[in-house]
C-alpha cells in the first residue's frame, strides 16, 4: 500500500509571491493554540485562500509542524492513518534530525578530504562544501525559521546540482584511470 502514497502530500505548499495578509485569521489560529486546542480544522470553498492562511501562521510559529494534505482518495481508514505516522514521524522525529545532521556532516567532512585530494578537482570539493554545509545550516535553521531554511535549501539545491556533475566528472575520469592502469 505505501508504494501509492504521494510524498506531496507530507509537504507543505510554497508561500505564494504575492497574497493579502489575514491578520484577524492568524490571530483566531493563535487564540485556538492559546486555549490548548491540538486540532485546528478550516473550511472554505475552493480559491479562498485557506492553504495560504494557514501557511502565513505556519511562519509565525516557533515549533515544529507536521502538514498533511488530503483528498477523497484518502477516506480508506488504513491509508488516512499510514499517511498521519509517516506525516508525524518524518521530521519531528528524534532519529531523523540527528540521522540528517550526521549524513550531512559527513558528506561536509568528506568535501574536506578531497579538497587534499589530487584525485578530485578544486570545484568538486568547494561545491560540495557549500551544498552540504548549506544543507547542513539549513536543519538547524529549519528549527526556528522554516522560511529562512527553505532559501537556504533553494541556494545550496544549486550547489548540488554543479557538485553532482563535478562528482560524477571526477569518479568517471578515476575510473578511466585505474582502468588503464590494470
Amino acid at each position: 500500500m505505501t508504494s501509492s502514497l504521494l510524498r506531496t502530500k507530507l509537504y507543505r505548499p510554497a508561500d505564494p509571491f504575492k497574497h493579502v495578509p489575514r491578520p484577524f485569521l492568524v490571530q483566531r489560529l493563535h487564540e485556538g493554540l492559546a486555549v490548548g486546542r491540538q486540532l485546528t480544522l478550516v473550511s472554505a470553498p475552493a480559491g479562498f485562500g485557506k492553504t495560504t492562511c494557514i501557511g502565513e501562521w505556519l511562519n509565525t510559529l516557533e515549533f515544529p509542524i507536521t502538514w498533511l494534505s488530503l483528498d477523497t482518495a484518502d477516506d480508506d481508514p488504513g491509508r488516512f492513518f499510514t499517511y498521519l505516522v509517516i506525516a508525524s514521524n518524518m521530521w519531528n522525529s528524534t532519529a531523523g534530525f540527528l540521522g540528517g545532521l550526521f549524513m550531512q556532516g559527513g558528506f561536509v567532512f568528506i568535501s574536506f578530504i578531497m579538497l587534499g585530494s589530487k584525485e578530485f578537482s578544486r570545484g568538486t570539493a568547494t561545491s560540495g562544501i557549500l551544498s552540504n554545509g548549506l544543507d547542513l545550516i539549513h536543519v538547524f535553521v529549519a528549527l526556528f525559521a522554516p522560511s529562512l531554511a527553505a532559501a537556504i535549501m533553494m541556494v545550496g539545491g544549486v550547489f548540488y546540482l554543479i557538485w553532482f556533475s563535478l562528482l560524477g566528472r571526477d569518479l568517471f575520469r578515476l575510473g578511466s584511470r585505474s582502468s588503464q592502469v590494470t
